[in-house]
């Protein structure tokens, strides 16, 4: 988990101020914790996490009168004012495409804190954490046996997830001035998620001809996680092609399309040579540095 933060950290503060794997890293810190406990405390901890403890924590701080999350804000505008750059939200497609040091500079320093702030104003650490801790019960029916062939409890969370996400979703989308503290977003997006995740294995049998396909990315995740900021900086950025604001949203899911088929292609030829990829094999030799060589996964 530390090499992991480590990771995050210079993706965060070099490349895309929207990191993952900080939070990641942390939280996963934290999870020899409930190594012990059973799977019925994991999964009402899991619900509290996901479900209670948002609603709770927003309305809370409401009665306080207390928003961290503002103030990480506040306090990153200043230090783009005292740049000399404007971070007025109609201003902010002009300073993404900055192609001087300065900009740059103004928009990576101060990204990580409004990446900070936003997730304490939505409540995604808690929600990640909740996450986690389903899939420490997920993990264990895995090693056991209990849940690939269960097609009860994956038909169950298919419909369970469906029932909640998609009316959740549909309110979200319908309403395009709530954000992703509203309760449509709090309430919609783990069962809308876990929805998909049963759905996959439900269909795998019939469509593993086709699934199988998905399985070289997967392999290299972070790899290619890693590699969308790249590709998103190259193409989007002032300091690359400069092409925000140039397309509408239906091209742009034309272009995920084409760089997820590209990352298909080169992950299996990639994993046809190597056994893992490149950033997984330096996460590896970076864990178990000065032991025992391990095995590849």
């Amino acid at each position: 988990m530390l090499v992991l933060l480590a990771i995050g950290t210079v993706h965060a503060l070099l490349i895309w101020d929207g990191d993952i794997l900080m939070l990641y890293a942390l939280l996963g810190l934290l999870l020899p914790l409930f190594y012990k406990w059973s799977e019925r405390h994991l999964l009402i901890a899991a619900a509290l996490l996901i479900f209670v403890v948002p609603f709770v924590g927003i309305w809370l701080f409401e009665r306080l009168g207390w928003a961290p999350h503002r103030y990480l804000y506040e306090s990153a505008d200043a230090i783009v004012w005292k740049l000399g750059i404007d971070p007025s939200p109609d201003k902010v497609l002009d300073w993404l495409l900055r192609d001087d040091l300065r900009g740059w500079v103004a928009w990576q320093g101060t990204g990580t804190i409004y990446s900070v702030a936003t997730r304490i104003e939505t409540w995604r650490i808690a929600k990640v954490l909740g996450i986690m801790l389903i899939g420490l019960v997920v993990g264990r029916r895995l090693v056991s046996g209990q849940i690939i062939e269960n097609r009860r409890l994956l038909v169950g969370v298919l419909w369970t997830g469906l029932a909640i996400g998609v009316p959740a979703t549909f309110a979200y989308a319908w309403n395009p001035g709530m954000g992703q503290a509203s309760w449509p977003s709090l309430i919609g997006t783990v069962p809308l998620a876990l929805a998909y995740a049963a759905a996959f294995v439900l269909v795998w049998p019939r469509a593993r001809p086709v699934l199988r396909h998905l399985a070289p990315v997967g392999r290299m995740a972070l790899t290619n996680y890693l590699t969308h900021s790249l590709i998103g900086l190259t193409l989007f950025y002032g300091i690359g092609f400069g092409l925000a604001g140039a397309f509408k949203p239906v091209q742009f899911y034309a272009i995920a399309v084409l760089i997820f088929a590209g990352q298909m292609v080169f992950s299996r030829w990639w994993l046809d040579r190597h056994e893992q990829g490149p950033m997984e094999a330096l996460w590896r030799r970076a864990t178990y540095a000065g032991l025992a060589k391990p095995q590849a996964a």
